[in-house]
């Protein structure tokens, strides 16, 4: 008898009886088993006796254990049962049906966006979960994601979890995680936290996104070496059709330094969030290092000017009329900030005795560094580099808001501490796109096509007698043609034929009920004869009833009277 065939049968707890084995690590064997209590399938894991006197092994295993019991998640496997006394150590989870992340990967390749929205999103809200708790999983990678049929995952393996606690295993940091999918700071055996997880779903994204590792090498060591010191091939040299927002988000998660990434998972989803609602969104690019404040920066340069200034007067040298210019604005801009409490024109206006925050008009204006810096510490607004969405525009500089969210001189309630979300649209200059032919696509497959040409649209629904419902009867520009970017096209969608008034054909005759179902737009179905007291050749039933509504060129069935006898 096998090793793994000695359990087959034996009921665990008096509730767990093992069917046969599912899977086999290096640490853990896995069995399907039937939980004889609640009457479902469950997994059970139990450790390897060959290791189960080996003491890291041992507190793996433990961890393990104490980590999943801790957590309750949907996108987290569930544990059901733990059992870490005597010589039989074992684990009862819940049972998935569906394979690996990896595994998936492997036959399709390259993941659609939406694929990857689902899963990430997934994987984020559980890592958001496990961080309230105090736990850094330390090993997520595809291999550690299971897939459900209907998309749903479950992340697995926290053998090697960070927990909360002093107990926390103390197995070779360096080599803690998968090579391919490990931090930086893994790799050179550093302070581990959320952002690691962070990096390695970055990782994984790259690699649903692109189809390939980032990292690559025959010896793990050298992809650990490349995950500290080498910079990944941008994504869309790989897949030129992947969203530039989803491209900024996959470069964040995976910067070296963990400052750089995003802080938490709450942090990243929300960029998720904001890409699914907009997926031709560009984000401004993040400056995560620290400057001094606007004011000061402004003040230095005024500083700096008025000394240059009092020296040029010194030495009689002739004045730069544009650096007098820059110095005057800076003053005045410096005035109206301090006096005024806000950019370009934003007043505090106070009637009986309440006071509003008027919005400026930051329309028109270029979208300069200053000008975001201000925004982000502003103390009326809520203002982030998620705050800007660019699109392309023919008529405006890159770089010119062309709106803004609340609209200028909107006034708002003011009250301390209280914060107003601001958003804005800059441009992105101009591109050319070419129309693509659209005609009897489905609607979802022809906006997919418009999304990747980057051009804008709207939906108008027609009744068509060809072209079946949902799909696409034509378009305000003519496949082939020149779209500008910032222009938006009209497409035009089948409702299906109209639906139209059924005539009343009951006893008529045959061939003047005929000729009722064409004029109205019908066609003549099939047509029964059966013994009635109606009149030989009168209709006297019909397949739709009279006067309802049906769609054009539908079949109408008749039945027609063969007289009494």
């Amino acid at each position: 008898m096998e090793r793994s065939e000695q359990f087959f049968g034996r009921v665990l707890d008096s509730r767990f009886r093992i069917d046969r084995l599912i899977g086999s690590g290096g640490m853990a064997d896995v069995y399907l088993a039937t939980d004889l209590v609640a009457e479902r399938e469950v997994a059970v894991k139990i450790l390897k006796s060959e290791i189960s006197r080996e003491e890291a092994a041992i507190k793996r295993f433990v961890n393990e254990a104490k980590v999943i019991s801790m957590l309750s998640h949907k996108n987290i496997v569930s544990t059901f049962g733990v059992s870490l006394k005597g010589k039989l150590k074992y684990i009862v989870m819940e049972y998935v049906h569906g394979i690996t992340l990896k595994n998936y990967m492997k036959k399709k390749g390259t993941l659609s966006v939406s694929e990857i929205l689902c899963y990430t999103e997934q994987i984020l809200e559980a890592l958001e979960y496990a961080s309230s708790k105090g736990i850094v999983h330390r090993d997520i990678k595809p291999q550690n994601i299971m897939l459900l049929k209907n998309g749903f995952i479950k992340v697995t393996d926290f053998g090697i979890a960070k927990l909360p606690t002093s107990e926390t295993i103390t197995l070779p940091d360096k080599a803690i995680g998968t090579v391919y999918y490990i931090s930086p700071e893994q790799a050179k055996g550093g302070k581990i936290d959320v952002r690691s997880d962070l990096y390695s779903l970055g990782i994984m994204m790259y690699e649903m996104a692109t189809g390939k590792l980032p990292f690559v090498s025959e010896s793990p060591v050298s992809v650990a070496m490349m995950q500290i010191n080498k910079a990944a091939v941008a994504p869309r040299k790989l897949n030129p059709e992947l969203p530039i927002g989803l491209e900024q988000i996959i470069n964040i998660a995976i910067k070296k330094d963990p400052r750089d990434r995003f802080q938490s998972a709450a942090q990243m989803l929300s960029y998720i969030h904001k890409f699914k609602r907009n997926d031709r969104i560009v984000f401004h690019p993040t400056q995560m290092k620290r400057k001094r404040p606007l004011f000061a920066r402004l003040g230095a340069r005024l500083q700096g000017w008025l000394e240059r200034r009092r020296q040029s007067r010194k030495t009689r040298e002739p004045i730069n009329p544009y650096a007098v210019a820059i110095g005057a604005l800076s003053a005045a801009l410096i005035t109206t900030l301090v006096a005024g409490g806000l950019i370009i024109g934003g007043l505090i206006r106070t009637k009986d005795h309440v006071s509003t925050l008027a919005v400026p008009n930051l329309v028109g204006q270029r979208y300069t560094e200053e000008l975001a810096e201000y925004l982000t510490e502003s103390e009326y607004f809520l203002f982030s580099d998620a705050s800007v969405l660019y699109l392309y525009n023919a008529d405006a500089p890159v770089g010119t808001v062309l709106s803004q969210s609340p609209a200028p001189d909107t006034e708002l309630p003011l009250e301390e501490g209280q914060k107003h979300a601001l958003t804005l649209t800059v441009s992105a200059g101009d591109k050319d796109s070419v129309m693509p032919n659209l005609r009897y696509l489905s609607y979802e497959t022809a906006a997919e096509h418009l999304r990747k040409e980057g051009i804008l649209h709207t939906v108008k629904e027609v009744y068509d007698d060809v072209i079946p419902k949902g799909h696409v009867c034509r378009a305000s520009v003519s496949a082939g043609d020149t779209v500008l970017y910032g222009t938006e096209v009209t497409v035009y969608v089948s409702l299906g034929p109209q639906a139209l008034s059924v005539p009343a054909l009951i006893s008529l005759t045959e061939a003047e009920a005929a000729r009722q179902i064409a004029s109205h737009g019908f066609v003549l179905g099939e047509v029964t004869y059966v013994t009635s007291e109606s009149p030989v050749g009168t209709v006297i039933s019909q397949g739709v009833d009279a006067y309802t509504s049906a769609p054009k060129y539908s079949k109408i069935d008749l039945v027609i009277s063969l007289g009494a006898d």
